[in-house]
């Protein structure tokens, strides 16, 4: 999360949120204004590769970028994001500390807790909340909370590469996980008491973002994806990924290819069903978390209803789809407004990632 304002006289930069995944690029364009946000560009363009045994090198993701890019018509100036083992999130609690020690505190502690080499890495943080704890001897304390970010200095180059060669700026780096609650917080409610989670389906990573009641987020980002899941279902039946894919999400071609696709996904999802109930079982131990109320899904897969009442069933909490353009208003061209209507749940991370200011 490198975070740093730009201004071009008295105007802030207008950005748009670029996600850059494995599976797909997409991008997303919003404009602010005193009621809340409009939405005015959408796109979104899947990846594939020259050498499909290699998988896709930069170069081809380089090409869905500016393919992107130039559908969706929107600002050269994006905001990208990050995830994955080169980046962490964590949640500090300090107490009260004089403004200019802050940031000290904050590089010992993630010396302290992080695996990532600190010495090669970009550490940043934001402050939450300034909490008055009441002592025995009846004095207060004023506790300090808030959440560091440490990324890869390889990570953050490669994306704000990949953003340049594709004729954009990268003028701020994100979290996807970050970018998924900024964006769900905008329009759901959360009720006293409780924490509300996201899910968000990569096709290589599965985000799994939560934030609590007190505000504090908790981030972590499971190394099972779509990707994983169709190479599975291709095994389990015989037949290529590209015919597994289409199958997913076409239950005609999936009953001309002999392919149950209920049984299917609930026998290569147990894993992944299993690291997400994991996780969020761990959340609800931790000291002071409040339950969990929901849990939105995004990504493409949550545009599969297959997967969505697979996953409800597997677990205790509810499970609700998310289309972050269900709440926002839709001012721009019918095109974008085709892409946000088909593909809105997909599109959540790149939403959180547009609502950035710069």
């Amino acid at each position: 999360m490198v975070s740093y304002k730009k201004k071009m006289g008295f105007r802030t930069i207008q950005v748009a949120g670029l996600d850059i995944g494995s599976g797909s690029v997409k991008v997303v364009q919003l404009l602010k204004e005193e009621r809340g946000y409009v939405a005015t560009h959408a796109a979104i363009v899947p990846v594939t590769a020259s050498d499909p045994q290699a998988g896709p090198s930069d170069a081809d993701i380089k090409k869905v970028i500016e393919t992107c890019l130039k559908k969706a018509n929107v600002s050269r100036f994006t905001v990208c994001g990050l995830c994955g083992p080169e980046v962490m999130v964590r949640g500090f609690s300090f107490p009260n500390l004089p403004p200019e020690a802050v940031a000290q505190a904050v590089m010992f502690e993630a010396q302290q807790v992080c695996p990532l080499d600190i010495k090669n890495s970009v550490v940043d943080y934001h402050l939450i909340s300034n909490t008055s704890v009441s002592e025995e001897s009846d004095n207060k304390t004023t506790i300090l909370k808030g959440i560091f970010v440490v990324g890869t200095n390889e990570a953050v180059q490669r994306k704000k590469g990949l953003a340049h060669s594709a004729s954009s700026k990268a003028v701020l780096m994100d979290v996807d996980g970050l970018a998924l609650l900024n964006c769900i917080s905008r329009f759901e409610q959360q009720s006293p008491g409780t924490s509300i989670a996201a899910i968000n389906v990569g096709k290589t990573f599965t985000n799994i973002a939560i934030l609590g009641e007190d505000g504090l987020p908790f981030i972590r980002d499971l190394p099972e994806g779509v990707h994983q899941i169709i190479d599975q279902i291709a095994a389990r039946n015989n037949v290529s990924p590209t015919i597994a894919e289409q199958s997913v999400s076409d239950m005609k071609l999936a009953r001309e290819n002999g392919i149950e696709i209920d049984i299917s996904l609930r026998e290569v999802c147990r894993d992944l069903v299993g690291s997400i109930s994991d996780t969020l079982r761990y959340y609800t131990l931790q000291e002071g978390s409040a339950p969990i109320c929901r849990i939105l899904l995004c990504g493409g897969f949550a545009l599969v209803p297959e997967f969505v009442a697979m996953l409800g069933d597997s677990l205790t909490e509810d499970v609700i789809v998310f289309n972050p353009f269900a709440e926002i208003p839709w001012v721009g061209d019918s095109e974008g407004l085709q892409c946000a209507q088909k593909y809105g749940p997909a599109l959540a991370v790149a939403t959180g990632l547009a609502m950035r200011a710069v």
